[in-house]
């Protein structure tokens, strides 16, 4: 064999190969001294978004996707609700099945108790009840509900069986949470910060005292 004389010459010839050009390339390097704000900006929008379809839990205050609040209250609240125990014990015990008989409100509870286990007399007698209640008696409603539907079970401490009500626009918010006042929310029109201590059975106004409260629920 011949020797190759013109090594660039026959790159040409023979393996069509022309001479490298060479190319430069820009790579823009992250500006590190933005980089905090621009992560920390980002975090913010991600919060925001999260927020945004997120609803507060009664009891805890915490943002929960709303659909996830049925199983949140089930877990973690399961004693300050009212519950249906005639369906828990008829049905399979499953976190889901349990979920359908926790109410957050006495009102949710009778409906549920009417329609599905035939108590007609059950609203009509607790309205008796809520009339004939005192401040400085013991809750007449709790003694109607223990005769009138003993399968349903209420919120198990003092907390659980209290609310706060602003005295203008007669919003709620319940008294277990601990962030109540923060998480009030008050029709558009109102901006007042006058709370007072209801029972959420009988809707009395009560002492805003430890003691107070223990006697209406004794």
């Amino acid at each position: 064999k011949n020797p190759i004389k013109d090594l660039e010459n026959h790159n040409q010839e023979v393996h069509f190969v022309r001479n490298h050009q060479t190319i430069q390339v820009k790579v823009e390097e992250e500006d590190l001294e933005n980089a905090p704000k621009v992560k920390k900006y980002k975090k913010a929008r991600c919060e925001e978004s999260v927020n945004t379809n997120s609803q507060p839990c009664l009891y805890c205050g915490e943002s929960i996707d709303p659909d996830q609040i049925p199983f949140h209250v089930s877990t973690q609240h399961r004693k300050s609700t009212f519950r249906c125990t005639l369906c828990v014990e008829s049905k399979v015990s499953t976190i889901f099945s349990s979920s359908i008989t926790v109410f957050d409100q006495l009102d949710q509870a009778m409906d549920h108790m009417t329609s599905v286990h035939q108590l007609d007399m059950l609203r009509t007698k607790v309205t008796e009840a809520k009339s004939a209640s005192c401040p400085t008696e013991v809750c007449s409603v709790i003694s109607c509900l223990r005769f009138q539907s003993p399968g349903l079970s209420l919120p198990s401490n003092i907390p659980s069986l209290t609310q706060l009500q602003c005295t203008e626009c007669r919003a709620t918010v319940l008294k277990v949470n601990s962030a109540s006042k923060e998480t009030m929310t008050h029709h558009s029109s109102c901006d007042s910060k006058q709370l007072v201590l209801q029972c959420r059975l009988c809707l009395v106004s009560l002492p805003d005292t430890q003691c107070g409260a223990a006697q209406h629920f004794k």
